[in-house]
Protein backbone atom coordinates (compact mmCIF):
# COMPACT_ATOMS: atom_id res chain seq x y z
CA UNK A 1 0.00 0.00 0.00
CA UNK A 2 1.09 3.48 -0.16
CA UNK A 3 1.17 3.64 3.43
CA UNK A 4 3.82 0.90 3.14
CA UNK A 5 5.61 2.33 0.80
CA UNK A 6 5.68 5.93 2.62
CA UNK A 7 6.97 4.04 5.81
CA UNK A 8 9.99 2.68 3.61
CA UNK A 9 11.02 5.16 1.72
CA UNK A 10 10.99 6.88 5.43
CA UNK A 11 13.30 4.58 6.80
CA UNK A 12 15.44 4.63 3.98
CA UNK A 13 15.67 8.56 4.06
CA UNK A 14 16.51 7.86 7.65
CA UNK A 15 18.85 5.62 7.11
CA UNK A 16 20.39 7.35 4.58
CA UNK A 17 21.00 10.55 6.29
CA UNK A 18 22.52 8.84 9.43
CA UNK A 19 25.36 7.18 7.34
CA UNK A 20 26.02 10.01 5.96
CA UNK A 21 26.56 11.92 9.28
CA UNK A 22 28.26 8.50 10.76
CA UNK A 23 30.72 8.84 7.58
CA UNK A 24 31.55 12.59 7.65
CA UNK A 25 32.21 12.05 11.57
CA UNK A 26 34.82 9.43 11.04
CA UNK A 27 36.40 11.31 7.83
CA UNK A 28 36.01 13.96 10.76
CA UNK A 29 37.80 11.68 13.40
CA UNK A 30 40.73 10.46 10.50
CA UNK A 31 41.99 14.02 9.27
CA UNK A 32 42.18 15.01 12.92
CA UNK A 33 44.11 11.70 13.64
CA UNK A 34 46.55 12.61 10.01
CA UNK A 35 46.86 16.32 11.70
CA UNK A 36 48.98 15.21 14.06
CA UNK A 37 50.42 11.98 12.22
CA UNK A 38 52.95 14.68 11.16
CA UNK A 39 54.72 15.19 14.71
CA UNK A 40 55.51 11.40 14.75
CA UNK A 41 58.39 11.74 12.16
CA UNK A 42 58.95 15.38 12.27
CA UNK A 43 60.59 16.78 15.77
CA UNK A 44 60.97 20.27 14.24
CA UNK A 45 57.46 20.97 14.09
CA UNK A 46 55.06 22.29 17.15
CA UNK A 47 51.68 20.19 16.23
CA UNK A 48 50.19 22.81 19.01
CA UNK A 49 51.43 25.73 17.57
CA UNK A 50 48.24 26.95 16.12
CA UNK A 51 44.89 27.05 18.35
CA UNK A 52 42.36 24.14 17.55
CA UNK A 53 39.95 26.17 15.52
CA UNK A 54 36.51 26.32 17.25
CA UNK A 55 33.17 25.85 14.83
CA UNK A 56 29.97 27.23 15.92
CA UNK A 57 28.33 27.58 12.58
CA UNK A 58 28.70 27.49 8.77
CA UNK A 59 30.99 30.90 8.90
CA UNK A 60 33.02 29.52 11.69
CA UNK A 61 33.73 26.42 9.64
CA UNK A 62 34.36 27.80 6.16
CA UNK A 63 37.03 30.17 8.17
CA UNK A 64 38.13 26.92 9.59
CA UNK A 65 38.15 25.45 6.49
CA UNK A 66 40.45 28.05 4.84
CA UNK A 67 42.84 28.23 7.55
CA UNK A 68 43.45 24.47 7.19
CA UNK A 69 43.92 24.61 3.12
CA UNK A 70 46.13 27.66 3.45
CA UNK A 71 48.39 26.31 6.87
CA UNK A 72 48.83 23.41 4.77
CA UNK A 73 50.00 24.32 1.70
CA UNK A 74 52.15 27.38 3.44
CA UNK A 75 53.95 24.63 5.99
CA UNK A 76 54.38 22.42 3.13
CA UNK A 77 56.62 24.99 0.89
CA UNK A 78 58.18 27.28 3.98
CA UNK A 79 59.15 23.90 5.47
CA UNK A 80 61.45 23.27 2.49
CA UNK A 81 63.81 25.85 4.26
CA UNK A 82 62.49 25.94 7.85
CA UNK A 83 62.79 22.23 8.21
CA UNK A 84 66.75 21.82 7.42
CA UNK A 85 67.84 25.64 8.99
CA UNK A 86 66.02 24.37 12.40
CA UNK A 87 67.25 20.67 12.39
CA UNK A 88 71.24 21.91 11.68
CA UNK A 89 70.81 24.16 14.44
CA UNK A 90 69.37 21.42 16.83
CA UNK A 91 71.68 18.50 15.56
CA UNK A 92 74.24 20.07 13.39
CA UNK A 93 75.22 18.68 9.92
CA UNK A 94 73.04 15.43 10.90
CA UNK A 95 69.63 17.14 11.91
CA UNK A 96 70.20 19.40 8.75
CA UNK A 97 70.14 16.42 6.02
CA UNK A 98 67.14 14.87 8.45
CA UNK A 99 65.49 18.26 8.40
CA UNK A 100 65.56 18.03 4.16
CA UNK A 101 64.50 14.68 4.13
CA UNK A 102 61.57 15.61 6.25
CA UNK A 103 61.12 18.84 4.41
CA UNK A 104 60.54 16.45 1.29
CA UNK A 105 57.79 14.38 2.95
CA UNK A 106 55.87 17.56 4.18
CA UNK A 107 55.79 18.60 0.43
CA UNK A 108 53.07 16.36 -0.22
CA UNK A 109 52.07 15.60 3.07
CA UNK A 110 51.25 18.84 4.82
CA UNK A 111 48.86 19.80 1.58
CA UNK A 112 47.21 16.32 1.34
CA UNK A 113 46.70 17.00 4.83
CA UNK A 114 45.28 20.57 4.56
CA UNK A 115 42.89 20.10 1.95
CA UNK A 116 41.27 16.93 3.42
CA UNK A 117 41.13 18.51 6.85
CA UNK A 118 39.53 21.93 4.98
CA UNK A 119 36.77 19.65 3.82
CA UNK A 120 36.19 18.21 7.48
CA UNK A 121 35.96 22.14 9.15
CA UNK A 122 33.50 22.83 6.41
CA UNK A 123 31.34 20.43 6.48
CA UNK A 124 31.51 20.73 10.67
CA UNK A 125 30.12 24.24 10.30
CA UNK A 126 27.27 23.42 7.76
CA UNK A 127 26.55 20.34 10.59
CA UNK A 128 26.44 23.24 13.20
CA UNK A 129 24.83 25.65 11.65
CA UNK A 130 22.11 23.27 10.26
CA UNK A 131 22.11 21.90 14.06
CA UNK A 132 21.27 25.58 15.27
CA UNK A 133 18.18 26.26 12.51
CA UNK A 134 16.72 23.06 13.63
CA UNK A 135 16.86 24.44 17.44
CA UNK A 136 15.59 27.76 16.44
CA UNK A 137 12.70 26.39 14.69
CA UNK A 138 12.14 24.10 17.50
CA UNK A 139 11.76 26.68 19.98
CA UNK A 140 9.56 28.85 17.79
CA UNK A 141 7.63 25.31 17.20
CA UNK A 142 8.18 25.26 13.59
CA UNK A 143 7.97 22.33 11.68
CA UNK A 144 11.21 20.59 11.75
CA UNK A 145 12.10 17.81 13.57
CA UNK A 146 15.59 17.23 15.30
CA UNK A 147 15.78 13.34 15.55
CA UNK A 148 16.25 13.99 11.35
CA UNK A 149 20.06 14.61 12.71
CA UNK A 150 19.81 12.77 16.06
CA UNK A 151 22.04 9.14 15.45
CA UNK A 152 20.73 7.62 18.11
CA UNK A 153 17.02 7.99 16.91
CA UNK A 154 15.33 4.96 15.53
CA UNK A 155 12.99 4.65 12.59
CA UNK A 156 10.01 3.17 14.94
CA UNK A 157 10.66 5.78 17.68
CA UNK A 158 9.72 8.31 14.89
CA UNK A 159 6.23 6.46 13.93
CA UNK A 160 5.42 6.45 17.61
CA UNK A 161 5.94 10.15 18.18
CA UNK A 162 4.32 10.67 15.22
CA UNK A 163 1.42 8.54 16.09
CA UNK A 164 1.12 9.96 19.19
CA UNK A 165 0.76 13.24 18.51
CA UNK A 166 -1.75 12.61 15.09
CA UNK A 167 -3.85 11.49 17.57
CA UNK A 168 -3.82 15.02 19.95
CA UNK A 169 -4.44 16.68 16.49
CA UNK A 170 -7.28 17.71 14.67
CA UNK A 171 -7.04 17.81 10.89
CA UNK A 172 -8.00 21.40 10.80
CA UNK A 173 -4.22 22.15 12.82
CA UNK A 174 -2.95 19.70 10.00
CA UNK A 175 -3.77 22.34 7.37
CA UNK A 176 -2.93 25.10 9.06
CA UNK A 177 0.43 23.42 9.80
CA UNK A 178 1.01 22.88 6.25
CA UNK A 179 0.15 26.53 5.00
CA UNK A 180 1.80 28.56 7.99
CA UNK A 181 4.94 26.06 8.69
CA UNK A 182 4.07 26.34 12.44
CA UNK A 183 4.47 22.55 14.26
CA UNK A 184 0.88 21.48 14.27
CA UNK A 185 0.66 21.49 17.81
CA UNK A 186 1.46 25.44 18.05
CA UNK A 187 -1.45 25.54 15.32
CA UNK A 188 -3.73 23.14 17.95
CA UNK A 189 -3.28 25.32 21.11
CA UNK A 190 -4.22 28.49 18.53
CA UNK A 191 -7.60 26.88 17.56
CA UNK A 192 -8.26 25.75 21.17
CA UNK A 193 -8.10 29.24 22.20
CA UNK A 194 -9.99 30.92 19.71
CA UNK A 195 -12.58 27.32 20.64
CA UNK A 196 -12.47 28.76 24.44
CA UNK A 197 -12.87 32.60 23.30
CA UNK A 198 -15.96 31.73 21.11
CA UNK A 199 -17.93 29.15 23.83
CA UNK A 200 -16.80 32.31 26.39
CA UNK A 201 -18.30 34.73 24.44
CA UNK A 202 -21.72 32.06 23.49
CA UNK A 203 -21.82 32.30 27.10
CA UNK A 204 -22.06 36.02 27.64
CA UNK A 205 -24.10 36.58 24.60
CA UNK A 206 -26.54 33.78 25.83
CA UNK A 207 -26.56 35.58 29.32
CA UNK A 208 -27.06 39.21 28.01
CA UNK A 209 -30.47 37.61 25.95
CA UNK A 210 -31.76 36.30 29.09
CA UNK A 211 -31.27 39.26 31.14
CA UNK A 212 -32.92 41.29 28.18
CA UNK A 213 -35.89 38.99 27.86
CA UNK A 214 -36.00 39.32 32.15
CA UNK A 215 -36.28 43.12 31.66
CA UNK A 216 -38.56 42.63 29.01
Amino acid sequence: TLEDIGSVAKGVGLGVGHLTIGCLSLYGEMTDVLDHFTSIYDPYSDPNARPRPKVTDFKSGAKAAGLALRNGWKDGITGVVKQPRVGYQRHGALGGAAGSLIATVNMAMKPAVGTLSSVTWLSRGTYASVKKTVETYKNEGRLISTKLFNTASSTQDNEQLQTDDNEKISSAAKIAAIRSGFHPKVCQHILDEFEKIKIERTKNIACSMKKKKSVS
